[in-house]
């Protein structure tokens, strides 16, 4: 599955692996219903899970986002980090 190989290229890399489809997945691999209103874009709920999830792995490499990127004065550099998408099917 792709989520298992993007997982690998990460750890392959040395790259910190940020998963959210763990934590968002409805069990038959759609997003759960209380994070989507069209099944692929996440509500402000969804993207407060996923909020939750990243923050340690920047906190890693960006000290200011342990204070939350939304509470940070600074947003982290995105270039810095490899977190995909998650892919989520029907």
């Amino acid at each position: 599955d792709l989520n298992a190989r993007l997982h690998r290229y990460a750890s392959d890399r040395g790259l910190i692996w940020v998963d959210y489809y763990t934590a968002m997945d409805a069990g038959d691999g759609s997003m759960r219903s209380e994070y989507t209103k069209d099944g692929v874009h996440p509500t402000p709920e969804g993207y407060d899970v996923m909020e939750r999830i990243v923050l340690p792995a920047l906190a890693h490499y960006c000290p200011a986002a342990a204070k939350g990127i939304r509470g940070s004065e600074k947003s982290p550099s995105w270039g810095d980090f490899f977190i995909p998408e998650v892919v989520f099917h029907e």
